[in-house]
């Protein structure tokens, strides 16, 4: 049997700039929990379709960090992520 390797889900460009302009745009105390929500929608996915839950603990840090890295791109350039 072979292994399910997901797609890289820190290279989703489009899930991860909608969530960090959504971000972008809540009160600081709000951020947090959002991102650790929607990693999970993505964790809860990729565990349904059977992927390595290993690998996908891999798959969601990583995107938690894109999402951070492009909320600190928001902030540093000013231009949000879709219009940007």
């Amino acid at each position: 049997m072979a292994d399910v390797i997901p797609f890289p889900l820190a290279r989703r460009v489009d899930l991860v700039r909608k969530h960090a302009d959504l971000s972008f745009g809540m009160r600081a105390e709000v951020v947090g929990p959002h991102i650790d929500r929607q990693v999970d929608v993505q964790r809860q996915a990729l565990l349904r379709k059977g992927c390595d839950p290993s690998q996908v603990e891999q798959q969601c840090e990583s995107l938690r960090g894109a999402m951070h890295a492009e909320i600190w791109r928001i902030v540093m350039t000013g231009r949000g992520g879709s219009t940007g």
